[in-house]
């Protein structure tokens, strides 16, 4: 019986697009090794039961979470409470985030030897845009210090997180202490900031590869063919599921179209997206991968991603 399980968490708000990410994580892990999970934060309902259908058909765990497990938190909170809910027969944890498509093996990440206590997680983009700390932004530099980060090329991206299971309850339940003490306003980033305060007074998170939490917009920078993406993460407006949109092509779409072509029954919960929206977002894409090639492929920043991964290979726990 496998002893990891591969957790994603939604609402049925999105529940289309989590259930394709799910979907490929088992088409891409051995059964093996892991179990794939969706729990869902809702009451039963038709829509929650169509889901429900599919993922039995992929051979994916489905879950309703009553709110109340959550402390009816918001639903990006889900993470903090993996301990509540997940079967304990799982010691590790592998959580990803639904905005993500998985194009090779988990297994590796499945079967790191992440210690107690401790967490994997990648280098959020942020801390390569301001590759020198006076280069962050003044109001970002006094966040980051009010809520006790020294350095903001030490804050990472929650998106995805290989989790030892000991340990993890007491990590979250001080990340979501945190948060319950700031108020919502105030937090830039919600969990993951609370996540980031523990990490910097306890040291908690080790450094995981890129490749397994790829930011879509690095194609622009010139680092894909390098670190051979895993998981690729689609981090702001738009999403493929919207369409089209540089740096990103058709294929990139066609796993949600799939899924509504083998489950007809899936279509009415595709999220709409009006042509005014498409267009708009088509033209911000072009601007922004004309920018970005400038300002990260050609420039200081492409090397601050090469050299965090010469250092995630120095310190690699992983076994591939």
């Amino acid at each position: 019986m496998p002893n990891c399980c591969i957790c994603f968490t939604t609402n049925k708000g999105y529940l289309f697009p989590t259930v394709v990410s799910a979907i490929q994580a088992r088409a891409n892990s051995s059964r093996s090794l892991a179990d794939v999970a969706v729990y869902c934060v809702e009451k039963p309902s038709k829509q929650v039961d169509d889901f429900a259908v599919v993922c039995a058909s992929e051979g994916i765990d489905f879950a309703c979470i009553d709110p109340e497990v959550t402390d009816h938190s918001h639903v990006a909170f889900t993470r903090l409470f993996l301990d509540r809910f997940v079967p304990s027969q799982y010691s590790q944890f592998l959580y990803i985030d639904g905005d993500t498509q998985i194009m090779g093996s988990l297994d590796p990440l499945i079967t790191a030897d992440v210690p107690a206590n401790r967490f994997l997680a990648t280098t959020d983009p942020i801390a390569f845009e301001y590759n020198r700390e006076d280069r962050a932004p003044e109001r970002m530099r006094e966040y980051l210090k009010r809520i006790g980060i020294a350095s903001i090329k030490d804050y990472f991206n929650s998106g995805v997180l290989r989790i030892n299971r000991n340990g993890w309850s007491e990590i979250s339940a001080r990340a979501y202490a945190f948060c319950l003490t700031t108020k919502k306003r105030e937090l830039h980033f919600w969990d993951q900031d609370g996540l980031n305060v523990v990490a910097a007074q306890s040291g908690v998170r080790l450094p995981m590869s890129l490749k397994y939490n790829f930011p879509v917009f690095l194609r622009n920078c010139r680092v894909e063919e390098q670190l051979k993406p895993v998981i690729y993460h689609f981090m702001s407006n738009p999403k493929p599921w919207n369409g089209s949109f540089p740096p990103w092509n058709q294929a990139a779409t066609m796993p949600y179209r799939e899924l509504c072509q083998k489950y007809p029954a899936m279509r009415p919960y595709q999220p709409p997206f009006s042509t005014l929206k498409k267009a708009k977002y088509f033209v911000q894409q072009r601007v922004k991968q004309l920018n970005e090639t400038v300002t990260w492929g050609l420039s200081g920043r492409r090397g601050e991603v090469l050299s965090y991964e010469d250092m995630c290979r120095n310190l690699s726990i992983l076994s591939a």
